[in-house]
């Protein structure tokens, strides 16, 4: 059980109000939370994790410039409890492309072995952070055109999500 909030607007920071969705979720995990603000006047993605309840990272967040971000709290059902483990996800390949997800994937080995064939290496033991990467797969896949790459190819790609 987890709890994923997030939240776009045209004019406002969100980072405040990113903050209080998670706190208010925070009943459904305790265990860890992060936070995803990305800028799109400067293309830059602003994260901030930590172990512990949501306002353990309220003096970083409210410095994030951003109108939109996503955020998690975390109750473990896979993975390890370190740093690497605690969503959303992000990736450098793509700046602003962030995943969180509540749920298990039942095809974890046949997916760690189609990342590993393509050479893409995963930076915890989390079988989220494999959704995405299989995203970021696909989106370089077409050439960058994201009108191409849906729920349904990602679906197709990963089982037991919901």
């Amino acid at each position: 059980m987890c709890g994923i909030g997030a939240i776009i607007h045209k004019t406002e920071n969100i980072n405040n109000k990113l903050y209080e969705v998670l706190f208010n979720l925070q009943h459904r995990g305790q265990e860890a939370s992060g936070f995803i603000v990305y800028d799109n006047t400067t293309n830059k993605q602003y994260v901030a994790k930590d172990f512990g309840l949501v306002d353990q990272n309220i003096a970083k967040i409210q410095k994030f410039p951003g109108k939109m971000g996503i955020g998690h709290v975390r109750y473990p059902t896979h993975g390890s409890a370190t740093i690497n483990e605690i969503q959303p996800f992000n990736t450098h390949d793509f700046s602003g492309v962030s995943a969180a997800h509540n749920g298990n994937l039942t095809n974890v080995k046949d997916i760690a072995a189609f990342l590993s064939e393509n050479d893409i290496v995963l930076e915890g033991t989390s079988d989220s952070e494999m959704i995405l990467h299989l995203f970021i797969y696909f989106l370089k896949l077409e050439a960058g055109a994201i009108i191409n790459v849906n729920e349904t190819t990602i679906e197709n790609a990963v089982k037991g999500v919901f």
